[in-house]
């Protein structure tokens, strides 16, 4: 192993993505059982509907995730949920 990341939320998983897309050999150590950091989704057992947590506006207003989404082939879901959110009754 070349670089070890402790956390595997957002900044550790960037990280490690670049790393390893320049042949770094890279392990990323988290104390949880999910990744992801604060970024997290659950279905509201009341409401049925979706619940999104953690860094909301990245999608919008930052195209560096953006960039992030389009490597890991994951754009698509981001842009999905966005339309779920806007489309969904008030």
């Amino acid at each position: 192993m070349d670089v070890v990341i402790i956390g595997g939320g957002l900044a550790g998983l960037t990280c490690a993505v670049v790393l390893a897309d320049r042949g770094i050999r890279v392990a990323v150590l988290e104390v949880d059982r999910r990744l992801g950091g604060r970024a997290q989704s659950w279905i509201d057992a009341t409401t049925n509907d979706p619940v999104h947590i953690g860094p909301h506006i990245l999608l919008s207003a930052y195209p560096n995730m953006r960039s992030l989404l389009r490597r890991l082939g994951t754009e698509e879901i981001g842009r999905a949920s966005c339309r779920e959110r806007v489309s969904s009754p008030v």
